[in-house]
Order: structure tokens, then sequence, then C-alpha cells
């Protein structure tokens, strides 16, 4: 009974957490953008074209981030709330000070915390012996593990188009 109860209340808290990811992504929050578990980074050497913003390079994008400028520097992106292509994974913080560009991916907190209830849930599984439940948090991670194949290749091509906008002065991206 003590395990159902606690489970609710995790379900609940993962609930909470999603709503309020949800609207601090809306309302544009800096500090969400800015830090984050990172699990994507890129950086490219090289100069923007000064008359050029970097908000108005990103936002000719194909794809299909929503951008918002968080400062003179720094743009936040996220993918549309309603998607029905994927999971988006990350949502993107990019630097850049005319000299390099720094796109970095911060894992959605919904999307890790949903990932941990289902590995609980196989937990909980396993120590009730009901090994056929375990097929869940692998198919879960599975499918984490494809979403973020797909988003990253997204981010990819967003450092592919930045690098067609700035004169590079050594290697495109770097693997930070």
């Amino acid at each position: 009974m003590e395990i159902i109860l606690t489970f609710r209340l995790l379900i609940w808290g993962f609930a909470i957490l999603a709503v309020a990811e949800a609207i601090v992504s809306l309302v544009w929050l800096p500090i969400y953008f800015r830090h984050g578990i990172q699990i994507y980074q890129r950086v490219i050497i090289g100069n923007l074209d000064s008359r050029r913003d970097i908000l108005e390079v990103v936002s000719c994008s194909n794809t299909g981030f929503l951008f918002r400028k968080l400062s003179a520097t720094e743009i936040g992106f996220r993918a549309p709330l309603i998607s029905f292509s994927t999971t988006p994974v990350m949502h993107g913080y990019l630097y850049s000070d005319h000299s390099k560009v720094q796109i970095r991916g911060l894992s959605n907190w919904a999307v890790l915390s949903f990932q941990f209830l289902v590995a609980l849930f196989g937990a909980i599984a396993l120590l009730e012996a009901q090994f056929l439940v375990l097929a869940l948090p692998f198919s879960s991670i599975a499918y984490w593990f494809w979403c973020y194949q797909r988003q990253q290749r997204l981010f990819d091509d967003l450092l592919d188009e930045l690098t067609a906008n700035l004169t590079t002065q050594s290697s495109p991206a770097i693997d930070s």
C-alpha cells in the first residue's frame, strides 16, 4: 500500500514538473535556457557579419525551432510546445560573441523525470518478479535515445546553417 501511495505522489510530482517546465518554456525564462543538464554542445569558431544580428540569422532556420533573444549575446531556443513528430528531449542555448558561436542542448526536465518514473516502475516490477513489465523501462530508454538522435540532427542542421553564415577561421565545428 505504501508503494502505491509513493508511486502516486511521484506521478503527481512528474505532472507538476511537466506543467512548470511548460510554463517557464512558454515565458522564455532565461535561467531555464542558460542552466541545466547539458547533453549536446558544439562550438563554431568564426566571425558573424557585423551588420547581421544572430537572431536574424537563426530566425531563418529550417529546423522548426522557436528562437528568442535572452540578451545581446544569448538566444534560447526550443521545439514547439505541441509537436506530433517526436518528443523534444532538449531545449537549446546559443551564445555568440562575434568570434565564436556556442550551441548547447540542455535536457528537458519532464523527460528526465518521466525516465526516472519508468525506471522506478521497472525496479518495483523486478521486486515483484513481474519480468514481463521490464520491457517498459527498456523500450522507454530506447524511445528517448531515438528522440535524442532526431533532435541532435536538428541541432546539427542549425549548426550547419550558422556555419554557412560565419566566416570561419579554423575547423567549422568543435565538439566540446
